[in-house]
């Protein structure tokens, strides 16, 4: 059976790195342990990267060298997929027509077609051209 592909938005990684609300990460976990073992293939892009970087920094006040070493762990995720080029022309009309927050337009711009968008927030379940669901709604 051929696995599935899933692009994992930052939350995603973040539930599960932090684990800051149960639920959130222990469905989060449940995903990224079905990733390891071959059921989906997951995406993921330089954005999605970037704003865990910066969320782990700012918020959780994460050192320079742990925060790092999650990045590297997260490239090291079995069959992961990394997308790397984006659309700003196309992003910034997404972002003024759906009312996303320009990075995460931004992200949506370098998904493949057949890729479903794993993640905790509900806006984007309001772009029409997107099959986005939450972590539990996948497995």
């Amino acid at each position: 059976m051929k696995a599935r592909k899933i692009f994992l938005d930052t939350n995603v990684w973040l539930r599960f790195i932090v684990a800051d609300n149960q639920k959130q990460y222990l469905a989060s976990k449940n995903l990224i342990t079905a990733i390891e073992a071959g059921k989906f293939k997951p995406y993921i892009s330089n954005i999605v990267l970037l704003e865990i970087y910066y969320v782990l920094r700012s918020f959780y006040r994460v050192s320079k060298a742990k925060a790092i070493n999650v990045l590297e762990k997260i490239l090291q995720t079995r069959e992961i997929v990394l997308l790397k080029k984006a659309d700003m022309v196309q992003a910034i009309g997404w972002h003024q027509k759906y009312n996303l927050k320009l990075s995460d337009s931004l992200i949506l711009t370098s998904l493949p077609k057949e890729v479903i968008f794993i993640s905790w927030d509900k806006e984007f379940r309001k772009i029409p051209f997107l099959k986005a669901v939450t972590p539990e709604k996948i497995q």
